[in-house]
Parts: structure tokens; C-alpha cells; sequence
């Protein structure tokens, strides 16, 4: 986002007609897609190395991996923008 905000990629954006809400949407369904696609494969491919028993709902387990997600996404973001340098 500061690297964005530097090279002027938003004002860019602007002349596109795309809203600052469906900017932040798209980065923050894009980086929620890649982190519930990795922490699948790692919990099927565990489970087919070790073969830990489920107790319990893998809905849940779902729904709360992706609130969390979101969660930490969403902070990210605010950090990120809030930040004056790359560094």
C-alpha cells in the first residue's frame, strides 16, 4: 500500500472509476483466497501424514480460520496505509 501510495498507482485508480472500497475489497479477498487455499492443503496433507483425529466440526474450524483471516488481513492493511515508509 505505501509502495502503491509512492508510485501513484491509487491516483491511477482513480481515472478507472474504481472506489477505494472496491480496491481494499480486492486485496483483501485476494490475499484471504491465498491463506485459506495454503492452510487447506496443509491440513489435508497433514492429516494424510500423521492422520490426527477431528474432534469436532471442520465448519467451524473453517469459519473461524476465516474470520481470523480476515481479521489479520484487515490490520495489515491499516497498518500499511498508516505508514509513512516501506521500512
Amino acid at each position: 500500500m505505501v509502495r502503491y501510495r509512492k508510485i501513484g498507482v491509487m491516483k491511477q485508480l482513480k481515472a478507472t472509476g474504481l472506489t477505494t472500497f472496491e480496491f481494499l475489497a480486492a486485496q483483501v479477498v485476494s490475499r484471504l483466497w491465498l491463506i485459506m487455499v495454503i492452510t487447506m492443503l496443509i491440513n489435508v496433507g497433514i492429516d494424510l501424514i500423521v492422520g490426527f483425529a477431528m474432534y469436532g466440526s471442520n465448519l467451524n474450524l473453517l469459519l473461524v480460520l476465516l474470520m481470523g483471516a480476515v481479521c489479520m488481513i484487515s490490520h495489515g492493511l491499516l497498518v500499511a496505509v498508516r505508514t509513512a515508509s516501506e521500512k
